[in-house]
């Protein structure tokens, strides 16, 4: 490895630790006070403003991952029936909307100097904004898939998945986006932009409906596994369980398998090095981990 690849690296790595030291911590201190409580206002401006900072250099990633985590730490212990109908799931919901809506054209014309209004709407129509987002063009995606037949080698996703285990699955020559790089060059030739993939595309690609079902159980449990592995777990581990499961329950609905597994990656890694840094400045010891049980007794429906 070449000194300028060693460089890239550890400047990745510390871009990764930068994006989620800041979202853990925002998640934990909400959690422990409330937001914006008397004992943890400073801590959460912090790492609120460090949030902002990225989403503002154009991660959309963070955000919209930490308003998924925010609906289940805030939620927690909640029944379901008033947790779906309570204010806080529908505001979280909507905020979530308006970073999908708004954050990337903000970005580009920050970037590029433009009106904000004319990224939004592309200078057209406003409709321009609701027929761009995302949602839609995955769905385009799953509906160009069917139509042309198109078909996915399952050794293909296996070995990129497997690969994703690795700590850097590029110096090894494996990377997340061969499925996506399928639909730019098979179905979307005439895109200029990159094209997300798609999980359920995917698996119907690989093998139609019996594979589709097979994702799905994955899928699923997937997501009952981390649950039950937030439930068991003590100190900063149940936010990074929280966090890894809003990165799978975002992600898989607009990206192939591999691909949703290197999203996961990185807020892996940016835990483990934290872990790793506290475990050096505490002299080789940890404090010993308690039940993540809020300091704030949960208000039920108020």
């Amino acid at each position: 490895m070449e000194r300028a690849d060693i460089y890239d690296a550890v400047g990745g790595l510390i871009s990764i630790v930068w994006r989620w030291v800041s979202g853990l911590g925002l998640l934990a201190s909400v959690y422990f006070d409330r937001p914006w409580g008397r004992g943890a206002r400073i801590y959460q401006a912090i790492f609120a403003l460090m949030v902002a900072l990225n989403a503002i250099a154009g991660d959309r990633t963070v955000p919209v991952i930490l308003a998924m985590a925010f609906a289940i730490v805030l939620l927690w212990e909640w029944p379901i029936t008033k947790a779906a109908l309570h204010w806080k799931a529908w505001a979280i919901g909507l905020a979530t909307l308006a970073i999908i809506f708004f954050m990337k054209p903000f970005y580009l014309a920050y970037k590029r100097d433009l009106p904000f209004g004319r990224m939004l709407t592309g200078g057209s129509d406003p409709m321009a904004m609701v027929a761009s987002w995302e949602a839609f063009g995955t769905h385009e995606n799953i509906e160009g898939l069917i139509k042309s037949s198109t078909t996915y080698p399952w050794w293909n996703t296996v070995r990129d998945t497997l690969a994703q285990l690795l700590i850097q699955p590029s110096a090894f020559g494996f990377d997340s986006t061969g499925f996506n790089t399928v639909l730019q060059t098979q179905i979307f030739s005439q895109a200029l932009y990159g094209l997300a993939g798609t999980f359920w595309g995917q698996a119907w690609a690989i093998g139609g409906i019996p594979v589709v079902i097979v994702f799905g159980l994955i899928y699923g449990g997937a997501l009952v596994a981390l649950h039950h592995a937030s439930l068991k777990s003590k100190g900063m581990w149940f936010f990074f369980w929280i966090i890894l499961g809003s990165v799978i329950g975002v992600y898989a609905h607009r990206n192939a398998l591999e691909n949703v597994l290197a999203q996961a990656r990185q807020p892996f890694v940016g835990f483990v090095t934290i872990q790793v840094l506290v475990w050096v400045l505490l002299f080789g010891r940890f404090h010993t981990s308690v039940p993540a049980v809020p300091i704030v007794d949960r208000d039920y429906g108020k």
